[in-house]
C-alpha cells in the first residue's frame, strides 16, 4: 500500500511541470504591449469626449438663445427695440448677448464663454443671431477642434434653426 501511495504522488508531484523563462517573457511582453495598446485607446476616447461635452455647452448657449429669442425674453434689461439674441463667436470664446437694436450695435453681453484648453473654434466665427418671435438663424457651420489630438467635431445650424452636433469626429 505504501508503494502505490508512493507510485501516485510521484506521478501527480514532479518538478517537469513548471514555466521556463522564456515563456514568463512572452507573456509578460504580450500583456504589456496589449495594456500599451488600450491606454492609448482610452487616452483618445477620453480627449474625444472633452471635445464632445466641449461642443455640447456651445450647443446648449446656442439653444439657450433660440429659446429666449422666441419667447422674446429680455430679463432685466430694459430694451425698447428688442431684436433678438446674438452668439458671438472668437476663436477660443463665444459670448452671449442681448441685442436692443436692429444691427446689434445696443447690446448687453449676458456671459462669456472661454473654451477649455486645446480646443479652438476653426470654422464659424463670427455671429449668429436668432430673430424675436422665431427659432430661425442664419445658416451656419462651425467646426470645434481638439489641438492635441488633431480632431474635429462639426455643429451645424440650418435656416430653420435647427441645432445639430455632427455624429462623427472627423482628422483635421
Amino acid at each position: 500500500m505504501k508503494n502505490f501511495i508512493k507510485n501516485i504522488s510521484h506521478k501527480f508531484i514532479t518538478p517537469n511541470h513548471s514555466f521556463t523563462l522564456i515563456e514568463l517573457l512572452i507573456v509578460v511582453v504580450t500583456i504589456l504591449i496589449f495594456s500599451g495598446f488600450s491606454l492609448a485607446f482610452y487616452n483618445r476616447f477620453t480627449e474625444e469626449k472633452k471635445l464632445e461635452d466641449e461642443a455640447r455647452k456651445l450647443v446648449n448657449v446656442l439653444e439657450l438663445a433660440k429659446k429666449k429669442a422666441s419667447a422674446s425674453d429680455v430679463g432685466n434689461y430694459s430694451c425698447n427695440n428688442f431684436s433678438g439674441y446674438r452668439v458671438s463667436i472668437q476663436s477660443t470664446s463665444y459670448r452671449f448677448i442681448l441685442c436692443c437694436s436692429e444691427d446689434c450695435n445696443i447690446n448687453y453681453p449676458i456671459q462669456n464663454y472661454n473654451l477649455s484648453s486645446n480646443m479652438q473654434i476653426i470654422s464659424g466665427l463670427g455671429n449668429i443671431q436668432f430673430k424675436p418671435l422665431t427659432t430661425t438663424a442664419n445658416q451656419s457651420n462651425i467646426t470645434l477642434k481638439h489641438t492635441s489630438i488633431s480632431t474635429c467635431l462639426n455643429i451645424s445650424i440650418n435656416p430653420a434653426g435647427v441645432i445639430d452636433i455632427g455624429n462623427r469626429y472627423s482628422p483635421c
